[in-house]
């Protein structure tokens, strides 16, 4: 969440819901087991979810045995249980902050974050907003990978440059770059490039010496032309 100004100068709260790449096992188990305004959300999401999956989203964020939790952590690493369990535990944290008193002036997300955003804020209700999301997850497990996703810690105005000076150099090494994107701006010096694997070989080695990056725990080329057959599925669903 962020503390925010309104126009009569009161602090307000907004909250900021994130994209994929933090799904682990056992994620918010103890506020699971030990909130009922939570469980009783992310419950909510499970059931809003059945007849859509082939397993609970609760059994899989939440196993029963120790000796399960590795083969449900591949699990939840498909995107078709990424998605609605992600959207799951936003959604349950949302509804707690809110019925403890952090009630939102405002409400923001990225990627799949959005649509936990227009959840809250009413645009969406539940189901169309969990039918919507594991429809992203169905057509990315049935879409061939072609890239990846690299955070970087530079601004995008270097990165920008990087990729311009690519675009006008095209038989040079550099020219895959042309097929990477921005998929994020995160801050004055961190950026998410989503692109081809060349492509994005490419571009990191024209960044300027040092400059730190690591790999985005994503299985395809999120934001950028690659997943237009993934946006096509998209449409018709809506």
């Amino acid at each position: 969440s962020l503390s925010m100004k309104t126009d009569a100068d009161d602090e307000a709260i907004c909250l900021c819901f994130p994209p994929v790449g933090w799904q682990r096992v056992n994620v918010g188990r103890a506020l699971y087991e030990h909130n009922e305004l939570f469980r009783a959300a992310l419950e909510e999401c499970d059931r809003a979810s059945r007849g859509e999956l082939p397993q609970s989203l609760v059994k899989v964020l939440y196993p029963a045995a120790a000796e399960d939790v590795p083969m449900y952590e591949e699990v939840l690493q498909r995107p078709l249980f990424t998605f609605p369990a992600l959207f799951a535990i936003e959604y349950a944290l949302s509804a707690l902050l809110t019925a403890e008193g952090c009630e939102p002036f405002a409400v923001i997300g990225h990627s799949l974050g959005a649509f936990v955003a227009a959840t809250v804020a009413g645009i969406l209700d539940l189901p169309t907003a969990l039918s919507l999301v594991m429809e992203r997850g169905r057509a990315m497990e049935s879409t061939v990978s072609l890239g990846a996703m690299i955070s970087v810690k530079c601004s995008a105005e270097t990165v920008a440059a990087v990729l311009r000076r690519s675009e006008l150099a095209p038989s040079t090494s550099l020219s895959e770059a042309r097929e990477v994107t921005v998929a994020a701006i995160n801050g004055p010096m961190a950026c998410v490039l989503s692109g081809t694997h060349g492509g994005l070989s490419a571009a990191l080695k024209a960044l300027p010496t040092g400059t730190r990056f690591r790999r985005v725990r994503a299985t395809h080329a999120d934001h950028s032309p690659l997943m237009a057959p993934v946006a096509a599925a998209m449409r018709s669903k809506a």
